[in-house]
C-alpha cells in the first residue's frame, strides 16, 4: 500500500489498523465544524486520503493527502504506533490502534486538509492559492503551479512571505531558469545536460531521451543531487533500455539474421572518481548513519569537500582512469569474440567498430 519508506515501522499494530480500516470504510476522525459531517481516514490504492460525508451521499467529497501523513504513496512517513514508547499508538490489549492516531492526523488538521485550496494572499492583483495535487503539495499563481516542499512551508500554514519567495522562484522567474517540467539542472555531460524533471508518476532524472529513476534520499530536495551520482544512473539506465539499442527511427540495430545467435555479455561499465569514493567511504559513513539516504547525502557532502582540494580527488580520479582503461581493453575483447561467433554462425549483424579505427579498416579493405 505503499504507505511507509521504513518497513521495520509496519509493526503488527499497525498492520492491523490498516486492514481493519479497509474492511469497515476508514476510520472516523470526527464531524466537520463547518456542516457537522464525518470527515473519516481511509486507505486506498495509492496510500492515506480523507472523505468529507458519507459514501453515496450528496456533496461527499474526497481529499489528498501529504506523503508524510500517508498520502501519495506515503514516502517519508513515520508511522505512530510502531514503538514501544510513550508514543506507542497499541491498545494496552494489543488492539489495532485507530487509523488517525497511527498516521498522526487530528481532526483539526482533517479539516483543514478538506478546505483545500486556500488562498494565501494577494500577488499583483492575482490569488497565490495552496493545495494538495498528484505530486503533493503546491502553490497556484496566474495558472501556473510551483512545489510547496516540507522543508520550505507546510500547505495549511504558509504565510504570505514565503508564499511569495516561492511563487516569485518557482514561476515568475522559471521561465527564464528553466524548460517545462525542470525541477532543477545538474550540470553537462557529452554535450548536454542532465536535469532533474516532474513528470506523471513522479520525479526523475533526464539526459537527452534517457530518463532514469530519482532516488528516494533527493525527492524533497532534487537539486542536491550530485552531478557524477546522477551521470552513472543515467548511464545505467541507458545501457539497459531497449530504445537506447536502436538506430534509425523504427529500424532495430541488430538484424534478424542474428537472432537466437547466443552472445557473451558486455563488461559492466568502469566506476566513476564518485563511485570510487563512495566505494572506500560507505563503510565509514554507514556507522554514523541510520538510513541509506543519510548514507548517499554525507557522501556527496564529503565529495563536494574534496572539490577545492589540491590532492582530495586525484587518487580517485587515477582509479577511474585505470577502471575506464581496463573497461575499453574487455569490451574490445568482448567486440572480437562477438564477431568471431557471428563469424561462425554465419551471423551479418557483428558489434560495429567505431571511431577512426574503424574507418582505417573500411579503407584498407577497399584498397
Amino acid at each position: 500500500m505503499g504507505l511507509a519508506s521504513d518497513l521495520s515501522s509496519l509493526t503488527p499494530t499497525v498492520l492491523r489498523s490498516i486492514l481493519e480500516s479497509r474492511e469497515s470504510d476508514g476510520a472516523i476522525l470526527g464531524p466537520h465544524p463547518a456542516d457537522g459531517r464525518n470527515v473519516r481516514v481511509k486507505i486506498g490504492r495509492y496510500g492515506a486520503f480523507l472523505q468529507w460525508g458519507e459514501e453515496g451521499e450528496d456533496g461527499t467529497t474526497t481529499h489528498s493527502l501529504p506523503k508524510d501523513v500517508g498520502g501519495l504513496g506515503g514516502r517519508g512517513l513515520d508511522l505512530k504506533g510502531g514503538g514501544d514508547g510513550a508514543g506507542d499508538a497499541s491498545s494496552a490489549n494489543g488492539e489495532a490502534a485507530h487509523l488517525g492516531t497511527v498516521l498522526g492526523l487530528t481532526l483539526e488538521t482533517a479539516a483543514g486538509y478538506c478546505d483545500l485550496p486556500r488562498t494565501v494572499c494577494v500577488l499583483n492583483e492575482l490569488n497565490v492559492t495552496a493545495a494538495i495535487g498528484p505530486y503533493g503539495p503546491y502553490l497556484k499563481y496566474n495558472n501556473s503551479f510551483a512545489s510547496l516542499r516540507s522543508d520550505i512551508g507546510d500547505v495549511l500554514t504558509v504565510d504570505e512571505e514565503t508564499a511569495v519567495r516561492v511563487v516569485t522562484e518557482g514561476i515568475i522567474n522559471k521561465s527564464s531558469k528553466f524548460g517545462r517540467g525542470v525541477l532543477a539542472e545538474l550540470g553537462d555531460k557529452d554535450g548536454s545536460t542532465v536535469r532533474v524533471k516532474e513528470g506523471r508518476f513522479g520525479t526523475y532524472l533526464n539526459w537527452k531521451r534517457v530518463n532514469a529513476k530519482l532516488p528516494s534520499a533527493y525527492v524533497d530536495n532534487p537539486g542536491d543531487v550530485p552531478l557524477e551520482e546522477a551521470w552513472e544512473l543515467i548511464q545505467a539506465k541507458a545501457g539497459s533500455s531497449p530504445s537506447t539499442k536502436r538506430g534509425k527511427k523504427g529500424t532495430k540495430k541488430k538484424k534478424d539474421d542474428d537472432a537466437g545467435v547466443p552472445l557473451p555479455p558486455p563488461p559492466k561499465r568502469s566506476l566513476s572518481s564518485y563511485l570510487h569514493f563512495c566505494a572506500e567511504k560507505r563503510g565509514e559513513v554507514s556507522e554514523r548513519m541510520s538510513s541509506l539516504g543519510e548514507v548517499s547525502k554525507e557522501l556527496a557532502r564529503l565529495w563536494k569537500e574534496t572539490e577545492g582540494s589540491k590532492d582530495g580527488r586525484t587518487k580517485y580520479e587515477d582509479l577511474a582512469a585505470a577502471d575506464k582503461l581496463a573497461y575499453e581493453e574487455k569490451k574490445a575483447e568482448w567486440r572480437e569474440e562477438c564477431d568471431r561467433i557471428l563469424a561462425e554462425s554465419g551471423g551479418k549483424g557483428a558489434p560495429k567498430k567505431r571511431g577512426r579505427a574503424a574507418s582505417e579498416s573500411t579503407k584498407q579493405r577497399r584498397k
